[in-house]
Parts: structure tokens; sequence; C-alpha cells
């Protein structure tokens, strides 16, 4: 979860130099304040620093009617030093990146309120998709490589019960997007499914602007 808060919070820093500059740098107390972290625990922040630079990005896309496969590694280079957190990417993936018509900027205040991964991974998938009213429909197999439980949970009812149910009502109880599931079926199979993305009205309710993205 950490992490996937600072590749959030990491690439939001970075987002209006990404592809200008090849270096970025943030306080390390800003950087945990925007994830919602303790900014004392130095060693939690190095391990997770670590994983990202561990983890590989795969772009599996179709292009001009040909499938285009790339891999490349998440976080490159990073260096804590006086309180500040310097760290580069790789010039692809940051030219990947540095596209608002297909990643969208996610709401901060969510970031830090997400307690789950599976709820930041839904939400962060969902989000884009607010205007449109409706995400694409993900067969079964895409959807669990999205959330990253593609060993797992290979009964569409364990799935539901253990990784979506969970992950819809924190994404509805704590964001500023509220999801109802749609499920498509093969015979007797659930294969695929979709989620109605509606504004979540509660949030004016707790002070949160619906429109308040950054």
């Amino acid at each position: 979860l950490m992490q996937r808060k600072l590749v959030n919070a990491m690439l939001l820093n970075a987002y209006d130099t990404l592809v200008v500059e090849d270096t970025h740098s943030v306080n390390v107390s800003l950087l945990m304040e925007m994830i919602g972290f303790d900014s004392k625990n130095s060693a939690y922040l190095k391990s997770a620093l670590r994983g990202l630079m561990e983890t590989v990005v795969e772009f599996d896309v179709m292009e001009d009617g040909k499938q285009s496969w790339e891999a490349m590694v998440l976080l490159p280079y990073a260096k804590l030093r006086d309180g500040v957190c310097t760290y580069k990417y790789e010039r692809a993936l940051a030219e990947k990146l540095y596209h608002p018509d297909v990643y969208s900027k996610i709401n901060l205040s969510v970031l830090r309120d997400m307690n789950s991964a599976h709820s930041l991974v839904l939400y962060e998938n969902c989000h884009r998709y607010l205007g449109a009213g409706q995400t694409a429909v993900w067969e079964l197999d895409v959807f669990r490589r999205l959330m990253g439980v593609e060993d797992r949970y290979k009964e569409f009812k364990i799935l539901r019960r253990d990784v979506i149910n969970p992950a819809m009502r924190e994404v509805n109880k704590v964001s500023n997007i509220h999801l109802e599931l749609v499920t498509s079926r093969k015979g007797r199979q659930v294969s695929a499914v979709q989620f109605i993305v509606k504004p979540n009205s509660q949030m004016s309710l707790i002070g949160m602007d619906p429109e308040d993205d950054i």
C-alpha cells in the first residue's frame, strides 16, 4: 500500500517537469504527508523505495494493428539526503506516463485515506472513467492482473468476496467516486466485470469536493 501511494505522490510531484527534467526531488516530510505516513520512519521509506526499484512495469498494447510489448523498471534511481528524496524515471516510462488523456490525476486526500492496496488500485483504474460513466469491460484475467492478484482468487465468488467488495466499500466511503459492479457471463460463469462510475455525492458531507482532483 505504501509503495502504491509513493508511486502516485512521486509522479504527482514530478509531473509538470516529467519529460523535460531527468531528476526530481521532494522534501521527505512533504512526501510522507502526501501519503499520510510517519515521516520519521526512514527505514520503512527506504524499504518501500527499494521495492519500487525492483518493480517492472509492462505495457502490452495494440499499436497500428500490431501487438507491442515493453517492460522497464519503475524507479531506476533514488536518493535520501538531508531530508530530501531525489529520484529518476526511465525516459521511456516518463514519456508514457505524461499523457493526461490516459492517466488521470487522483485526489490527494483519497490517497492519504486509503487503507487497502486493493482499494487504491481499484480507485486508480476506475477514476479516469468518471466522465464516461463506466469503465471498460475487463475480462477476469485482465482484471486480476490490474488488481495484482493474477495468481490468486481463481473462483469469482472468492475474488468478489475478498477483493472486489471490500475495495468497493472503501472507495465508496472515502473517495470522490462511487462504484457499482456489473458482471458479464458466459454460460453460468462470470467472465468479465465492469464498474459504473459516478461522482460521490457523500463527499460534500465530509468536506471533499468531488471535482477537487490534482
